[in-house]
């Protein structure tokens, strides 16, 4: 048996080896993936993201004694590492305590990153827009200046700072981001910066400023399939075709080395035109290293029968850029674990700031979910200390195995149907491109990437 990956580090914080009971029977955990690539057979351990490569045979029903175990080294080790587990244990009861210890120990409570809406407004009318209704305002320099203010006064100073520029379209509110990043070289904190954009509003000399003055490393362009499809979902205000142009600026980008990543937002109607939109991409961008394609379904879809139908279409596209020299993005974190799953858990660290001065812990501003102000600070003190501790899993979850790459709390906005198959499917996903580059020899520039 082979190690191919080590326990993660921050788990290896709180655990230490797992420690045979010479009293108690033994069982396959259910957090232990067992998968066949390249004509290998692995064990992943979703919990701990320990990966070993083993011709044992894997039967999840199987039992081993104490002493079966003391009699081989393999066994030993996967009892050590926790893919193995006592017969009476309760796998979900074990995984929470740990995960409620761990998020109160690792838990920040000085800002690193702050998610800044420029303004609500935007060029395009997308037609699945999650922010449909939502007030349209945009940032005054006055307010410009309170985030400023603001940042000095809350942030980390023992990392660098991460502003994340978002809207509406945060390029309509490019004089606010220049206001905000100048506050931030005046007071010497040292910052980088990401954004979320359609990509229209890009050219040559803007992208040259933000990445000398925003200190812009990534960017999210947002886009929605071949060129007929993104005319219809895009629908911007002045009626115009930014399909060639957006994908021009992607790859102005990537000269500049910034890395991007093209999120498409899929469904049923847009696949079929998928392939022609990867071929318009790769025709169009000269440095694909510098750039990732993530397709993923639309919120609704994900909440519907057809969830893990389009996720398996969507990671079809996905190895098909990859094959095109595109890089890779992960779709799960496969390599580290999840202390918290988005940042509305982790409200301490990072804060979503509007144009009309309110504070959100999800960048998802629903109306009335606000939890304080630029006038009043932090003042639903409640409503933050209630994300620090991980929900229980609800009685239906308590036996997946996939419980430490999925969200358990039951207030996110985003709601997922057929979970079981979509995970698996994007567990194989990165398990299989992981363990068959390690054939190729090849490093993954994005591994440790965010889910996109």
């Amino acid at each position: 048996m082979k190690e191919i990956w080590a326990r993660d580090i921050k788990l290896g914080q709180f655990i230490r080896s797992q420690k045979i009971r010479t009293n108690e029977n033994y069982k396959w955990s259910q957090f232990v993936l067992p998968i066949v690539v390249d004509g290998k057979s692995y064990l992943f351990n979703l919990w701990t993201k320990q990966c070993f490569e083993t011709d044992l045979p894997f039967d999840k029903d199987e039992i081993f004694t104490p002493s079966r175990i003391a009699s081989s080294p393999d066994l030993t080790a996967l009892t050590e590492g926790f893919f193995l587990a006592p017969s009476s244990r309760d796998e979900c009861a074990f995984y929470e305590g740990y995960s409620k210890l761990i998020r109160v120990a690792l838990q920040r409570r000085t800002v690193s990153a702050y998610t800044i809406l420029p303004t609500t407004a935007c060029n395009a009318r997308c037609v699945y827009c999650y922010e449909k209704g939502l007030k349209t305002v945009s940032m005054t320099r006055e307010t410009a200046e309170k985030v400023v203010d603001f940042i000095v006064a809350t942030r980390c100073k023992d990392k660098p700072l991460h502003l994340a520029w978002f809207g509406g379209e945060p390029l309509l509110g490019e004089a606010i981001i220049d206001q905000i990043c100048a506050g931030m070289v005046e007071n010497g904190i040292d910052f980088y910066s990401t954004m979320v954009t359609n990509g229209s509003l890009l050219n040559r000399s803007l992208i040259e400023k933000a990445q000398t003055t925003w200190n812009l490393e990534r960017v999210q362009v947002s886009m929605d399939g071949a060129e007929n499809d993104y005319i219809l979902r895009k629908n911007y205000l002045r009626g115009e075709n930014n399909y060639r142009k957006v994908i021009e600026n992607v790859n102005l980008l990537a000269e500049r080395k910034i890395q991007t990543t093209i999120r498409v937002n899929a469904d049923q109607d847009n696949l079929e035109g998928m392939d022609c939109f990867l071929d318009d991409v790769a025709n169009g961008v000269a440095d694909k290293s510098q750039v990732a394609i993530c397709l993923t379904p639309l919120f609704a879809v994900q909440d519907s029968d057809q969830s893990a139908e389009i996720w398996g279409k969507c990671l079809q596209f996905q190895r098909r850029s990859l094959s095109l020299g595109f890089a890779r993005v992960n779709v799960t974190n496969l390599r580290t674990y999840r202390v918290a799953f988005c940042m509305a858990e982790t409200p301490y660290s990072s804060v979503v700031i509007t144009p009309d001065k309110l504070f959100y812990n999800c960048e998802h501003c629903v109306p009335g979910t606000d939890v304080g102000s630029l006038d009043d600070g932090f003042v639903k003190k409640d409503v933050l200390e209630s994300f620090l501790y991980p929900e229980s899993a609800r009685e239906k979850c308590r036996e997946c195995p996939f419980l430490p790459e999925c969200t358990t709390f039951s207030r996110c906005p985003i709601k997922l149907q057929r979970c079981r198959e979509v995970k698996k499917l994007q567990i194989e996903y990165d398990l299989v491109a992981s363990l068959s580059s390690l054939r190729d020899n090849s490093s993954l520039r994005r591994e440790d990437a965010d889910v996109c």
